[in-house]
C-alpha cells in the first residue's frame, strides 16, 4: 500500500501531534477529536510539535497503514487561512510538496 496511490482525501491535523501514537491512538484522535471516520480511506497526517515528524494514518484494504516521515533537514510547512480551525485539506501534489520540507498554501477544511 503506498500513502499516494489516490486516497479520496489527505487532511492534515493542524495540532501538533505525540510521535509517540500508534495507530489505535491516531484512530481515536480523528474519530473523537475531529469527529471523522478513521477507516474512510482518507490519508490522516499528523506533525510533531516541532515540525520536523509526521506520520501518516490510512485504512485501506482491509487494513490500516501507519507512515512515518523525519526530514533531514527543513521542516513541514503550511500557509493557509481560517487560523484555529483542527484540519486542512491537501492534494496530492501539496503532500508531496509539503513531506519536501516546501511551504504549502492549503485550503481549511469545513
Amino acid at each position: 500500500m503506498n500513502p499516494f496511490s489516490n486516497p479520496p482525501r489527505i487532511m492534515v491535523q493542524t495540532r501538533p501531534q505525540d510521535m509517540r501514537a500508534g495507530i489505535q491512538r491516531l484512530a481515536t484522535v480523528v474519530e473523537a477529536e475531529l469527529g471523522q471516520s478513521p477507516a474512510d480511506g482518507t490519508l490522516w497526517c499528523f506533525v510533531s510539535r516541532d515540525r520536523r515528524k509526521a506520520k501518516m494514518l490510512r485504512y485501506d484494504s482491509g487494513a490500516w497503514c501507519l507512515w512515518y516521515v523525519r526530514l533531514a533537514k527543513g521542516s513541514l510547512r503550511w500557509s493557509h487561512d481560517g487560523a484555529g480551525q483542527p484540519t486542512l485539506a491537501i492534494d496530492r501534489g501539496q503532500l508531496v510538496c509539503l513531506l519536501a520540507g516546501a511551504p504549502v498554501a492549503a485550503r481549511m477544511a469545513r
